[in-house]
């Protein structure tokens, strides 16, 4: 791949919203001392980008999420600390390196104490009240991504068992903490939620000024799921049957992946 083709591919993706190792030898790196997270940085930090941490990645290359308004994006850096790969990297046999190692990155972060920080935060609640299975998910009135795990989850939830707890924040674009904000300050923030989502493409929810103290709990819930180490929306935290917690960046892959979020016990 040349050089211009792996840029563009760059730039692409650092225009999308997110869905979803071992270091370089002396002799691979040249004679560039700099490390490649300053690489990253200088390549794309004029763009918005903001390096976060490291992400395992295959031999001869090393990686990092960095974020880039509100969303979390993999770029990978070639040993020669002067090219990269932003987005999925894949191997030989079409394998997905890259969700894997956002999964466990997202993962090393979660234990009882953060899932008591999630119980604790401000959330908007959908499906069934006295569930054992609860779902948390960072959301935000302006992710698309959001939308379509709304869309897929209302049947799943129609069959009960199963409660989602919207954390909503504001990431995205300008008029997402004033919406966010105005949902919560609603007589019923559940319905003002549902509205937005099912209006979503009206953009239904005002975007004047709401209240204060619903204002700053949006920018809590925002701070919160920079705390845990989510860059980008929808973030998704669940515990399987088990008890063990799962952390996903972004949408479930496929309907195996939804189903797995979703599963309680005796499913």
């Amino acid at each position: 791949m040349t050089k211009i083709a792996i840029l563009l591919f760059g730039a692409l993706m650092l225009c999308a919203c997110s869905k979803s190792s071992a270091p370089a030898s002396a002799d691979a790196a040249g004679s560039n001392t700099s490390s490649a997270a300053d690489a990253i940085q200088k390549a794309f930090g004029s763009k918005g980008v903001q390096v976060g941490e490291k992400l395992d990645a295959p031999a001869g290359f090393e990686a990092y999420v960095a974020n880039y308004n509100g969303h979390p994006i993999p770029i990978y850096v070639l040993p020669d600390h002067k090219h990269f790969l932003v987005g999925t990297l894949f191997d030989a046999d079409g394998t997905d390196l890259t969700h894997s190692a956002m999964e466990k990155l997202a993962s090393s972060h979660f234990g009882e104490a953060q899932w008591q920080k999630l119980e604790k935060a401000t959330w908007v609640a959908e499906g069934d009240t006295k569930a054992t299975h609860v779902i948390y998910v960072f959301v935000d009135t302006r992710c698309p991504y959001c939308h379509e795990f709304w869309k897929q989850s209302q049947p799943l939830l129609a069959k009960g068992g199963v409660q989602v707890r919207n954390i909503l924040v504001g990431v995205i674009k300008p008029e997402s903490l004033p919406e966010a904000a105005n949902i919560l300050d609603a007589k019923d923030p559940a319905a003002a939620w549902q509205a937005n989502e099912a209006g979503f493409r009206s953009n239904p929810t005002p975007a004047t000024n709401a209240s204060a103290a619903a204002t700053e709990k949006v920018r809590a819930n925002t701070r919160l799921m920079t705390e845990l180490g989510f860059r980008g929306t929808p973030s998704i935290i669940w515990k399987d049957v088990a008890g063990k917690i799962h952390t996903l960046q972004g949408l479930p892959r496929d309907a195996k992946d939804l189903a797995a979020v979703f599963a309680t016990t005796g499913s």
